[in-house]
């Protein structure tokens, strides 16, 4: 933010260090592609959640690997 505290910070992660969730919900939901990629959120409040690259989409997933949103194209 301004005050020059951090609101969240993104680390790119290994594919395979996804909770087992976002690996079924993409199986799932996109039979035909595979996760691109991986960034584990860390919010300053502590709260972790997931996004993976699937295709032209970003997908959101709590720290538990349940499903929160889809952006589209990035």
């Amino acid at each position: 933010n301004n005050d020059g505290r951090w609101s969240e910070r993104e680390t790119v992660i290994p594919v395979a260090s996804v909770p087992a969730g976002i690996n079924i919900y993409v199986e799932k939901n996109y039979k035909n592609e595979k996760i691109n990629g991986a960034v584990k959120i860390r919010k300053s409040s502590g709260e972790i959640r997931y996004r993976v690259a699937v295709g032209n989409k970003q997908i959101l997933f709590t720290q538990e690997g349940d499903f929160i949103k889809v952006n589209q194209s990035f």
